[in-house]
């Protein structure tokens, strides 16, 4: 058995602490060099070693096996464990002798070489220097030295090379070197996210990654639209009209069926109180054709409600008011006739321009006999000529001494000879007049001439006492 230092058989001590069922006091017997035993009392709380001692007895048994997987290989430590590890325990240290347990190095992380570093590093031949141009041209590369200007090194022969300055050949879809040949770089294997200067082809650039806004002067412009300037989902503008129009199909960009027109959405209702920065005159709302509120002059037809006739307020009035105004107001009624003397009247309403009134009523009185000789039948017992154009209204007779018996006297007034009766004026016997007469005249004519002739006959008569005969033609002077 080894030797067991004061220290170490301290520490062997506490691992008898840790004997499972353990009293307060655990006996042990250890024996001296000299084979003489030693009595020792093991408590919870310590215990005292006396002597340089050495162990006869395995203490193993004794002490508390970890059953904790060994700690993996690492840097040298006395470690500080309480228990001990069991003789047939294995670290995690890998195969020394070679196998695939190690981890194999890289560029970020440290370890072992694979078989395959070895064989490439074996290639490498031994004291290579990259910065000699001999032996870098003898492996079949090229140094930056080897380049006059920028471009491309192309190979020309076996190890021969020149410099190929890059440009856009004729065909967009490539880059060329400089002497046009665009074989070389085609655009499509080019990530676009290394191009950081140069105008890219609008046919490089995805539809749904670009959309632009075009402005045209009016839609002659816009028919002329190709797929050189705009794309699909692209908008245009119309100057003249402001229209927005999106492309919606770029094959018919000369005609409508290419465009939509864009429509402003709307809504329910917008409160006015939302609206900011609301002008407070009318050119600020864009207005430039309005007529001001002080003495406006207005042109063309300007409309109005039509007041009611009745109406009699500032309120404008209209042609319709005023017509309806005149109607209302206008007679409806004949004009009343002429009056004996003027007067103001009091009537609301008026008459028409071309209204007339009637003319007074007038007599025409012919006396055709004296008033003492008995009057005989006879054709003319008198006549006149119409002073003026008459419209008559009736004819009426007399007589200043009635006739007692015999036919009844009967007078008939002729017009330029003939008679204007359809029934003769007649007086009765007894009678001097026909306003009592049983068979009253009937006019046949009643319209006269200036200058007409008018004569009074006495066609029939009664006893002979009648005297005094007069005629009276009644109605109005003619326009």
């Amino acid at each position: 058995m080894a030797e067991i230092l004061p220290q170490r058989l301290k520490d062997a001590i506490r691992f008898l602490l840790q004997i499972p069922g353990g009293a307060a006091s655990t006996p042990v017997r250890l024996e001296d060099g000299g084979g003489n035993q030693l009595a020792l009392a093991v408590g919870q709380d310590g215990a005292k070693v006396y002597g340089d001692l050495e162990v006869t007895g395995s203490l193993v048994g004794q002490l508390q096996l970890s059953d904790d997987a060994p700690q993996p290989l690492g840097a040298a430590s006395s470690g500080d464990g309480l228990s001990g590890s069991r003789s047939n325990h294995v670290h995690a240290h890998g195969d020394q002798g070679g196998g695939t347990q190690h981890t194999i190095a890289n560029t970020e992380v440290a370890g072992f070489m694979s078989g395959a570093m070895v064989q490439k590093l074996a290639s490498v031949t031994f004291g290579a220097d990259v910065t000699d141009a001999t032996k870098v041209a003898a492996a079949g590369a090229v140094m930056d030295g080897d380049f006059s200007t920028n471009g491309l090194m192309e190979r020309t022969g076996a190890g021969v090379y020149a410099v190929r300055a890059l440009g856009v050949g004729a065909s967009t879809s490539v880059l060329t070197r400089g002497d046009g040949d665009s074989r070389y770089l085609p655009t499509s294997g080019i990530d676009a996210a290394s191009v950081i200067t140069g105008v890219l082809d609008i046919a490089r650039i995805p539809a749904a990654a670009l959309e632009r806004m075009v402005a045209v002067p009016d839609q002659a412009a816009r028919y002329a639209l190709t797929t050189a300037s705009v794309q699909l989902g692209d908008t245009v503008k119309q100057v003249d009209t402001g229209i927005l129009y999106l492309v919606v199909d770029t094959a018919n960009l000369g005609n409508s069926a290419g465009y939509q027109v864009y429509v402003a959405g709307s809504a329910a209702s917008v409160p006015w109180s939302g609206v900011t920065s609301k002008p407070t005159t009318l050119s600020g709302y864009g207005i430039t054709d309005a007529a001001p509120l002080a003495s406006p002059a207005m042109t063309g037809t300007p409309t109005a409600p039509t007041a009611a006739t009745a109406t009699n307020t500032m309120q404008v009035a209209t042609t319709a008011f005023a017509q309806a105004l005149v109607v209302s107001l206008r007679s409806s009624t004949t004009p009343a006739a002429l009056a004996a003397s003027a007067a103001v009247g009091s009537g609301t309403t008026f008459a028409l321009a071309d209204h007339a009134h009637q003319r007074q009523l007038e007599s025409i009185i012919v006396a055709a006999s004296d008033l003492t000789t008995a009057i005989t039948a006879g054709a003319t017992k008198e006549s006149f000529r119409m002073p003026y154009a008459f419209t008559a209204t009736s004819v009426k007779a007399c007589l200043a001494t009635a006739q007692s018996s015999g036919s009844i006297f009967t007078v008939n007034v002729k017009k330029n000879g003939a008679t204007i009766f359809s029934t003769k004026i007649t007086i009765d016997n007894t009678e001097t007049s026909t306003a009592t007469a049983a068979t009253p005249p009937v006019l046949s004519t009643t319209a006269f001439a200036d200058d007409d002739l008018i004569t009074v006959d006495v066609d029939q008569i009664g006893d002979g006492t009648a005297k005094g005969l007069k005629v009276t033609l009644i109605g109005r002077q003619s326009a």
